[in-house]
């Protein structure tokens, strides 16, 4: 082999050398490069929200039966007051705080829970008058014209905690989630009357001549309650507007089954006389619950949000209450009012 071919052969085989070389650092780039990319997307996966934490305040309405107290006997004359209450609370105060856990290895699954709380007084002055006629010596008879007044207080509480298992599912451009659970409610309503009478008695046969005067005080309290737990059906999600706005909803409905009960005392006393009546009902109750909300969302970055929305909260007959004739009958409650909602994930 002369020199020249010696030459070439080596020329060659550097050649060669140097494109496998160059081959293989180009396809350990794009190994390296590949891997780095799988690595930042599981980060990435793994720096996703999992946890939303929210917390909500605002104001509600009552809607629904009044509550109220049927007529009383005073003794010892027998004389009827008419029915207490009669009226609603004023607006009330309402606050919520719940959570939403997604965790990767449970996606599309979510585990959510939420606790919420309100209360609303109301105070309101009583006046009435009344009559009444008791035998005396036959065909004499004695009879009373009076008035009363009383200070009433009416207060209702009523809470609720949730606990659901939720998935996501496709809503048009919405993201939204199912929810199935669990929710146990109390609703309480208590109203209170303090105040007095005075009457005047006369005797009547062929005419009327006075008898003298009783005067005396009383007080009544009303209690209505009602506790249940049952199953509930719901679903949620965000639609997009334009820019950071979003449209946040909700709405779901639910059977709650427990107890629904009624006390009542009435107390009044006069001169080296009194009395008391006391009266309670209670039986077991199934009560439709639905609710909704919907509202308008301000997104200031993606881990934070704004919300003003409208919430409606329905209990049917879940509570007990007298009316002016003495009946007891079944009332609703219909809570309803603006809210204000900050939304966190991370």
């Amino acid at each position: 082999m002369s020199g020249r071919d010696r030459e070439l052969r080596l020329t060659l085989l550097a050649g060669v050398s140097v494109l496998a070389l160059a081959v293989g650092a180009q396809n350990a780039r794009a190994s390296d490069l590949a891997e780095r990319a799988s690595v930042k997307a599981a980060q990435a996966a793994a720096y996703a929200p999992s946890w939303t934490w929210w917390v909500e305040g605002g104001a509600f309405d009552t809607a629904g039966k009044a509550v109220g107290t049927g007529s009383q006997t005073l003794v010892p004359n027998r004389q009827v007051i008419p029915g207490f209450g009669g009226f609603r609370p004023n607006w009330g105060g309402e606050g919520a705080i719940g959570f939403d856990w997604k965790a990767p290895a449970l996606d599309p699954w979510h585990i959510s829970a939420q606790f919420r709380y309100g209360r609303a007084t109301k105070s309101k002055p009583y006046v009435a008058n009344f009559a009444g006629t008791t035998p005396f010596i036959p065909p004499a008879v004695i009879t009373f014209v009076g008035s009363a007044s009383a200070n009433q207080d009416l207060r209702e509480d009523h809470w609720l905690l949730d606990f659901a298992v939720g998935r996501d599912f496709g809503l048009g451009t919405s993201k939204a989630q199912w929810k199935i659970g669990v929710r146990v409610a109390d609703l309480r309503a208590k109203l209170s009357a303090d105040g007095s009478f005075a009457t005047a008695a006369h005797l009547c046969f062929i005419g009327c001549i006075p008898f003298g005067t009783v005067a005396g005080n009383f007080s009544e309290q009303q209690k209505s309650t009602f506790l249940g737990v049952g199953p509930r059906l719901g679903v949620e999600g965000e639609t997009p507007l334009a820019g950071n706005w979003s449209l946040d909803w909700q709405g779901g409905v639910a059977a709650l089954f427990g107890k629904r009960s009624l006390d009542q005392t009435f107390s009044a006393a006069a001169t080296a006389t009194a009395a008391s009546i006391t009266q309670s009902s209670s039986s077991r109750a199934a009560v439709f619950n639905p609710d909704g909300q919907i509202g308008l969302s301000y997104s200031f970055n993606p881990n934070f949000k704004l919300t003003a929305s409208y919430r409606v909260d329905a209990y049917f007959n879940a509570l007990r209450t007298i009316d002016s004739a003495g009946n007891i009958v079944n009332a609703d409650r219909i809570y309803h009012g603006p809210m204000l909602r900050l939304t966190t994930q991370f």
